[in-house]
């Protein structure tokens, strides 16, 4: 049975490989009738996303996902945002244009350790979007380097990894402050790559954040009834979503498959009041 709630996918305009209309109609065809789109720093494909969602009767919810930094990395999801203020936009600009140097050095260390990569065929795999690390992975899976992009990441693209490079990052705090600079609810992100995640919740529970992502991707059965906990424990609405790239060779799970229920929906917009 596919949910009928997914808060969580990328579209080619960020580090997904699907564009926004073929999203969308993915989207239907599986049976969801609410989703956000939570490209990695831009809404570019948001108007898109709604216009052509509206046409296929889906209810999308306007969203993004921001990258930040405390004693590891921390993704903030934003829904319901007021995404075309122009200060809102300046900043994201800003967080864009550092992938590209990021990118470029990341490169740069692969071919240093005897993985050269086309720095243009990057550029073309990412497309409209900003490079980042999936571009490089799939760049890295034509090269014959690597079987898949999962793959890219686990020897070499990881956290500390080889070809690692940080990249300016705003902290959890200050991402969920931009969320709601634009009336956003902000909502912590795959909560299970967290390493610190009892030392930073409640600091980002202070600053206002609305949810977390309880009902993520492969999330076991125990992880989720840990997570629950959590969330009810800091009064958070659980979300979740499938965290889609189009990526089946890259052990994500399907867009749709991750059951997420229907009321989380109301409990987001009750909050919004």
């Amino acid at each position: 049975m596919a949910s009928l709630v997914d808060l969580h996918m990328h579209s080619t305009a960020s580090d997904g490989t699907q564009p926004v209309e073929d999203l969308m109609k993915l989207a239907a065809q599986v049976g969801i009738k609410t989703l956000s789109l939570t490209d990695h720093d831009t809404t570019a494909a948001l108007d898109r996303a709604i216009e052509v969602g509206a046409a296929l009767g889906l209810e999308v919810i306007p969203g993004i996902e921001l990258s930040s930094e405390e004693g590891g990395e921390i993704h903030v999801l934003g829904y319901f945002i007021q995404y075309k203020d122009e200060v809102f936009q300046k900043e994201l600009e800003r967080f864009r244009f550092g992938r590209y140097g990021r990118a470029q050095l990341i490169v740069e260390k692969l071919a240093g350790i005897g993985l050269p990569l086309d720095w243009e065929r990057v550029l073309q795999i990412a497309g409209d979007a900003a490079p980042q690390r999936p571009h490089i992975a799939e760049a890295m899976k034509e090269k014959g380097y690597v079987e898949n992009v999962k793959q890219a990441f686990d020897l070499y693209l990881y956290n500390d990894g080889p070809a690692y490079v940080e990249r300016e990052k705003i902290t959890p705090v200050q991402a969920i402050e931009l969320i709601q600079s634009v009336g956003g609810l902000a909502v912590l992100a795959h909560p299970t790559y967290m390493k610190n995640l009892n030392e930073v919740l409640p600091k980002m529970v202070e600053a206002g954040l609305t949810g977390m992502e309880v009902y993520y991707g492969h999330n076991t059965e125990e992880q989720v009834t840990s997570f629950a906990d959590l969330a009810k424990k800091y009064n958070l609405v659980a979300t979740g979503g499938s965290d889609w790239h189009g990526r089946p060779d890259g052990g994500q799970i399907y867009i749709g498959d991750r059951l997420v229920p229907p009321a989380v929906i109301d409990q987001l917009k009750e909050r919004l009041k």
